[in-house]
């Protein structure tokens, strides 16, 4: 009966794990793997609220230090720094100006600053700002346009004499080659001073490009030469003179007189040839290659001549030295 009672207890432990097993109920051992995990877990949540405890009790402590201390210094401003965990960007502040428009979006204007804006924008008006070289800007329009005139009919003169040199040494007549290289020297120099006045005024020089003109044969270059410096003596250079003094530019006025009497010694020389050129053209020619021995220009009025004046020039009346050897063209 002994071994049948321990075969029986046996046999009924065997049957309560089996029933454990069935209604889901943990072994022993798994029992007591969750008991030690809840363990684990209880212990964790005490020691996350003592460190929440303490982090609270710390933060209450540092704003009763800080309520302490502004109420011992009242009306002052305390700088606090802050939590290590926070990163503190530094913006740049715009730098406003009333003539910049940067920082405009983020910043708002003063009326000192609104005022200076509306200042400055209306005396750009008045004084005509930006405006370099306007007429309507200037007290001189006419001696302006008659300047800008001027310099462009004697830079075009200039150009005119240069290539019928250039003709005129291919034709074999080099006397008359030289004369147009003096009289090329000449009205560059009267362009140069008409740009001088108009830097004066404060005007920009505009660059003139080479105009479009014709090279004919020496006699017929010789004509026209002769008729564009009596156009220049009878009607452009007078008309100037009347229009300029109205406005009183003393030096529009001293040089436009300076290149109109340098004009009349052109014409002067120019017509002693156009006399003689219908018919006798070679012989006047080769006279001009025979008797011309050099030429001199005065660099300040561009008085062209066959020799150096004794004392002083007989237009601008400066000294004599100032005249130049011209060169016979290469």
């Amino acid at each position: 009966m002994k071994y049948n009672f321990l075969h029986l207890r046996e046999a009924n432990i065997q049957a309560g794990r089996k029933n454990a097993f069935q209604n889901n109920e943990s072994p022993p051992h798994n029992q007591q793997k969750q008991r030690q995990t809840e363990g684990m877990m209880e212990s964790q949540r005490h020691l996350t609220h003592s460190r929440n405890s303490t982090t609270q009790s710390n933060h209450e402590e540092e704003i009763d230090h800080q309520q302490a201390l502004l109420r011992s210094a009242p009306g002052s401003f305390l700088f606090i720094k802050p939590m290590k965990s926070v990163q503190t960007i530094q913006k740049k502040t715009p730098t406003l100006s009333c003539l910049s428009t940067e920082g405009w979006e983020t910043a708002r204007l003063s009326r000192r600053q609104i005022m200076a804006t509306g200042l400055f924008a209306a005396a750009s008006l008045v004084l005509g700002w930006g405006k370099r070289g306007s007429w309507a800007a200037t007290p001189y329009p006419t001696t302006i346009k008659f300047l800008q005139l001027a310099h462009v009919r004697e830079i075009a003169m200039y150009h005119q004499y240069v290539d019928f040199g250039r003709k005129a040494k291919v034709e074999g007549y080099r006397g008359i080659a030289y004369l147009c290289a003096a009289f090329a020297t000449a009205e560059l120099i009267h362009a140069q001073n008409f740009a001088k006045v108009l830097s004066r005024l404060d005007v920009e020089i505009v660059p003139v490009s080479k105009p479009q003109m014709t090279v004919r044969s020496t006699r017929d270059n010789l004509m026209k030469a002769a008729n564009d410096e009596i156009d220049d003596i009878d009607t452009f250079y007078p008309d100037m003179i009347k229009h300029v003094n109205s406005e009183g530019v003393q030096d529009a006025i001293t040089f436009a007189t300076f290149s109109w009497e340098s004009e009349k010694q052109h014409r002067d020389i120019l017509m002693k040839i156009q006399r003689w050129a219908p018919w006798f053209f070679e012989k006047v020619a080769k006279t001009i290659d025979e008797k011309t021995d050099q030429y001199f220009v005065c660099q300040i009025c561009g008085s062209t001549m066959d020799e150096i004046p004794h004392d002083k020039c007989p237009i601008c009346h400066y000294s004599s030295e100032h005249y130049r050897k011209i060169e016979y063209p290469t």
